[in-house]
């Protein structure tokens, strides 16, 4: 009885899965997938519910995904596999139409390409990137690609819908204006940009390929978080590399993502954690969803403390309560994720260089358990926000004295500066090389997801900053439980306290929180490794006397 209940809703799942829309690390061993069906067992969701339990006790956050007596990534690829073999097979293309509609055929390994467009080199080559594109996705997924030879894609790129509708294509598939995915077929609008025709479909190609092995694309956020990271692409001489991080806006020419994330972090209008995990497809008709899904996929892939979990996701699609398995792996560490999530994004921009995530978080202490000769602080100009280890309390002024000069990168030259910074260029609203500060709430460590988010104030700086209301529709019952946060603005700015600007060598902070101080120097991340030098900062109370 389960058995045809997956069945069903395998055929459910094929009319309904839509979207819009480096390899990195030690490579590991690819899966082979089993694709004799007689030797693959009748595997329910519920043993796989005792299977997670059992090596979450015995090895916590963890465990060797290629190890040889675990069967765990096997079992739910065989589980896939099943289902993938029971998808219902779409209607023959009608190739005697495909003339009198004016629509051109190429053919691909793993694609057949169907166009009303012009044949120009754009064109043409779109059936050699998804080529490229599934070699990549298997390297990056660790798959046997020897295990593909049944699997291919029919991907249409559309100028009009009429023709395709006259094909008979579009029958079941409901209007969309960018992009669609029904397992079998893929479907993009034409964006009138090379770059982002090619983005889009392989942001559909993604979800195909992921459904394909994992068996889902729940929950949303990772699904297309994932289709909007690994859509992201670089394609020279011949070479596809998915999973950038952009340089430049113009080397991803249509796709706005990182743009519309510093303004809205300027804004201080930025979801928290809670908000993206309930993220569900009616949320995606916003541009604005995928942007957050795409950044925190992101974050999470390329953070070295993070990119594990990430990878572990894959497998947890296939169950209901995907989400609550996804925090389960974090136990007590969710307020670090928090932190350290609001402090990429406070830096997130083109080239960001991940070697400078923040790793520091912990608590400061008061000034007065530090010798006067311990609190001239020293800020290197060649490392994100750093942790200055005092604590500064709400209600009390401080006094902060910069000493000293560093050399600055800027794309046109080398500059010697002092904490004011240059005022003849600007980056994030501020002058280029200038000294900043912000203060950290505290972050009380140890605290699972629960815990963090019933210790919030609704005015916390970790709540969700915008008004826009998250639907509840089409949510499994067993996460409704993560849709209950009330959405509330923040009397506080994004995404810790104040940031502090140095317009001269001394500043009086008079925090509206208490917390841990940071420093940094405002560059971007991707130039700060060419930065040299560092300046002295002394912090006292702000009766006390000058450095």
């Amino acid at each position: 009885m389960k058995f045809c209940f997956l069945i069903i809703l395998s055929f459910l799942s094929y009319f309904s899965i839509s979207s819009y829309g480096t390899a990195q690390n030690e490579a590991k061993q690819a899966v082979s997938l089993n694709q004799q069906t007689e030797n693959i067992p009748e595997v329910l969701p519920e043993t796989f519910d005792s299977i997670l339990e059992n090596k979450i006790k015995e090895n916590e956050t963890s465990f060797d995904w290629n190890a040889p007596d675990d069967s765990f990534r096997r079992q739910i690829l065989e589980m896939a596999y099943r289902e993938y073999l029971n998808w219902p097979k779409p209607p023959k293309i009608r190739e005697n139409l495909l003339a009198p509609l004016k629509i051109n055929h190429l053919t691909g390994k793993y694609i057949e390409f169907y166009t009303d467009m012009p044949l120009n080199d754009s064109i043409q080559e779109i059936p050699v990137i998804a080529d490229s594109a599934v070699s990549f996705l298997c390297q990056y997924f660790q798959i046997d690609q020897n295990d593909l030879t049944d699997w291919r894609v029919e991907a249409f790129l559309m100028k009009t819908k009429e023709p395709f509708q006259k094909l008979g294509v579009l029958e079941r598939v409901p209007n969309f204006p960018h992009g669609y995915s029904t397992g079998f077929r893929i479907f993009a609008m034409d964006h009138h940009i090379d770059y982002y025709n090619h983005f889009l479909l392989l942001h559909e190609l993604v979800h195909a390929f992921m459904y394909r092995i994992f068996g889902s694309l729940n929950p949303r956020w990772f699904s297309e978080g994932m289709a909007e990271y690994l859509g992201l692409h670089l394609w020279n001489d011949q070479k596809l590399t998915l999973g950038i991080i952009p340089e430049q806006e113009d080397q991803i020419e249509g796709f706005g993502r990182l743009r519309l994330i510093r303004e809205k972090v300027q804004k201080n209008d930025v979801p928290s954690l809670k908000n993206i995990l309930n993220f569900v497809p009616a949320d995606f008709r916003e541009v604005e969803t995928y942007a957050w899904s795409w950044a925190f996929v992101l974050f999470l892939d390329r953070h070295p403390d993070y990119h594990e979990n990430l990878q572990k996701m894959n497998y947890y699609m296939i169950f209901p309560d995907a989400n609550k398995r996804f925090v389960a792996l974090f136990e007590n560490r969710w307020d670090k994720l928090e932190n350290d999530w609001k402090a990429f994004l406070l830096s997130f921009d083109y080239s960001y260089d991940f070697r400078f995530v923040q790793r520091d978080s912990s608590l400061g202490k008061p000034l007065d358990s530090f010798d006067q000769s311990q609190l001239i602080f020293k800020v290197s100009a060649a490392e994100n926000w750093q942790n200055s280890g005092v604590r500064v309390e709400f209600g009390q002024n401080y006094r902060i004295d910069a000493i000293g000069r560093y050399q600055i990168a800027h794309p046109r030259k080398k500059i010697s500066c002092e904490p004011n910074g240059i005022t003849f260029e600007y980056y994030s609203g501020r002058p280029w090389g200038q000294l900043l500060a912000v203060v950290v709430p505290d972050l009380e460590t140890g605290m699972t997801f629960d815990e963090f988010y019933q210790k919030q104030p609704l005015n916390s700086p970790f709540q969700r900053m915008n008004g826009r209301k998250t639907s509840q529709s089409n949510t499994s019952a067993k996460d409704q439980n993560f849709n209950k946060e009330k959405k509330t603005k923040s009397d506080l700015l994004f995404p810790w306290n104040e940031i502090v600007a140095f317009d001269s060598t001394t500043k009086i902070l008079n925090p509206n929180i208490s917390g841990t101080l940071f420093f940094k120097i405002n560059v971007p991340v991707s130039v700060l490794s060419q930065n040299k030098g560092n300046i002295k900062v002394r912090i006292q109370k702000a009766a006390q006397s000058r450095l």
